[in-house]
């Protein structure tokens, strides 16, 4: 586990939520509905943008990795789109909330998902799932464990017919997503080398707010994408020290096309290469110092108007450095402290921290995290163009967000339990919709004043037998800067769920429900606010072993068949069956 500190620890001192992806749809945002106050905004079906907002932060607040590589888009507001996530292809997610930018620097102001691939046992199947709107997926994974590493080798294809997004007309949007992995590991004694190559080709098709109400209504409209992630990672152990050097690239190219013909096209490219040094100084205090050096660019190419010319490439370089104290107080008593300092070439440094606590009972764990959590302006909010509509604003500062959370954690027999109490203040927030009568047009603004997150969690998992029970709720108060709701974050939001395995079956069923929240309407100016209503989805699955290497399974989707819309304008799939059959070799 590598997602609370630098250098990799089977005892972390935050408590970091590990799930393991299940029975859910192989593509697509639904594997991380049980986490608690996490908000899902999807536009539309399947392969619309979705985003995920932490504990009411921003969709581009929350930083995600795959095997410790940032995969946050740079020519898409630095934020990742959930809607082409390939959970079959990890083995685990990490869910690590909280301000933890002394860590993991910018992105990471709300919280860090990471996405694992060393497999903890051997798994080596082909499958092939079809059903409702035209879906069709096929699945090819190879991967095992072995005594000196590791390998895990999986590709994708999936295709949907979709459903019309708009409220109104027939017209389908699709989606089509090819994607593969290849990651490995050799792990010896003092030596560990690991390795990830990753691409992804997208084609999602969508529906353009039209004038004057500005929802969806019928087009054709197409976003294609290209993502391309690589990286290695080389520790070694020597006595009382451990080192890591890690490199890795990420390169995604984003096209919009209307009526067949391109209207806007993305580059953006990272690259960072860091080293990281824990020297033990005692046998309770640990110390972990690293330097990173990452380079962004982006490239926007559309066809030039009256408005201007949107054609342009940037680059943005940081230089950080940062130091962690790991210690131990007797033999309850954890504790780490985090300071980092982020040198940018192109705006205002950032020096974060973070201390944590733990203290332990027999009862179970006491926690705190006390910490700051920064968001560089994105090339979007710099430098975006949108002809007579959006003009960037390089002026822009990085957002901050003092971060306080505490909580406890334990297991009373059967059950593990775990109550967490949050608060968040966001600072120099920027504001992507601010109106410039200067320019005659909208712009990106830092704001004043302060935007106010607190909120509160609980979690429960009992196994009885051969059944386990998961159950979660959420409550958050998300409060903009100048008063008023954050829209698009319920102020309730739970799940519960049972899976059950007995000879050949594995039963699973969950239930979710997200409360009701705000969004905005751009039919009229200024933008009015717009309730949409609560909803629940029911989700149910089986898989029934036919014989040693022969599965074959179905899941039900939106099973009470609610009609809801997580973003205004934008229609959800209704109820959908899939049956799928799965060959192990």
């Amino acid at each position: 586990m590598v997602t609370a500190h630098r250098l990799p620890t089977d005892d972390p001192i935050l408590p970091v939520t590990r799930l393991e992806p299940g029975l859910e749809a192989p593509v697509g945002v639904d594997a991380l509905r049980q986490l608690p106050n996490l908000a899902i905004a999807q536009s539309g079906s399947l392969g619309g943008v979705a985003q995920v907002r932490l504990r009411g932060s921003e969709a581009n607040h929350a930083l995600v990795v795959i095997d410790g590589i940032e995969v946050n888009d740079p020519a898409n507001g630095s934020e990742y789109n959930f809607a082409h996530l390939m959970p079959f292809a990890s083995t685990a997610i990490e869910f690590l909330p909280g301000a933890q930018s002394a860590v993991w620097g910018s992105d990471a102001l709300a919280g860090v998902i990471h996405l694992a691939t060393a497999p903890n046992q051997a798994n080596r199947a082909v499958g092939l799932e079809g059903g409702a709107f035209g879906g069709r997926t096929a699945r090819l994974q190879l991967a095992d464990r072995l005594e000196s590493g590791y390998y895990n080798l999986a590709a994708l294809t999936t295709e949907s017919d979709g459903v019309n997004i708009a409220r109104h007309g027939p017209e389908k949007d699709g989606y089509e997503q090819v994607g593969w992995q290849a990651s490995g590991g050799w792990l010896g004694d003092r030596w560990q080398v690991r390795s990830l190559l990753r691409g992804a080709n997208t084609k999602s098709e969508y529906d353009p707010g039209a004038f004057p109400t500005y929802l969806p209504a019928d087009g054709d409209n197409v976003a294609e994408r290209e993502e391309v992630l690589a990286g290695v990672d080389v520790g070694w152990d020597a006595h009382r020290w451990q080192h890591q050097f890690k490199l890795n690239h990420l390169r995604t190219e984003n096209g919009d096309f209307a009526e067949s013909q391109s209207t806007l096209a993305t580059e953006g490219k990272r690259t960072k290469v860091s080293y990281t040094a824990g020297y033990r100084l005692a046998s309770n205090l640990q110390a972990q110092g690293f330097v990173e050096h990452e380079v962004e660019s982006f490239k926007q190419r559309a066809a030039a108007t009256l408005f201007g010319d949107p054609n342009h490439s940037q680059r943005v370089d940081a230089l950080s450095a940062g130091l962690e104290l790991i210690g131990q107080i007797g033999k309850g008593l954890a504790w780490s402290a985090s300071l980092r300092q982020d040198d940018n070439s192109d705006f205002g440094n950032a020096t974060t921290h973070r201390l944590a606590l733990r203290y332990r009972t027999g009862l179970g764990d006491l926690w705190l995290n006390v910490g700051e959590g920064i968001k560089n302006p994105s090339f979007i909010e710099r430098f975006g163009f949108t002809p007579d509509t959006f003009f960037g604003n390089p002026n822009l500062e990085p957002e901050t967000n003092k971060h306080l959370s505490i909580g406890a954690r334990g297991v009373l027999g059967p059950t593990t339990w775990a109550l967490t109490l949050f608060r968040d203040r966001l600072q120099n927030e920027i504001n992507g919709f601010h109106f410039d009568p200067a320019i005659g047009g909208f712009t990106a603004v830092n704001r004043d004043g302060k935007s106010k997150r607190q909120g509160a969690e609980v979690t429960a998992e009992v196994q009885l037998g051969n059944t386990r029970l998961a159950a979660g709720w959420g409550y958050l108060d998300a409060e903009e800067d100048g008063g008023g709701r954050e829209i698009r974050r319920p102020s309730h939001s739970g799940h519960l769920s049972a899976t059950h395995q007995r000879g050949r079956w594995l039963l699973h069923g969950a239930a979710y429900l997200v409360g009701s929240r705000d969004d905005l309407s751009f039919a009229s100016w200024p933008a009015t606010r717009v309730r949409l209503g609560d909803y629940q989805l029911l989700r149910l699955s089986a898989a029934f072993q036919l014989t040693d290497r022969l599965e074959v399974s179905g899941r039900l989707e939106n099973g009470l068949d609610d009609d809801y819309e997580d973003v205004l304008g934008y229609q959800t799939p209704g109820r959908a069956a899939y049956f799928g059959v799965r060959l192990s070799f």
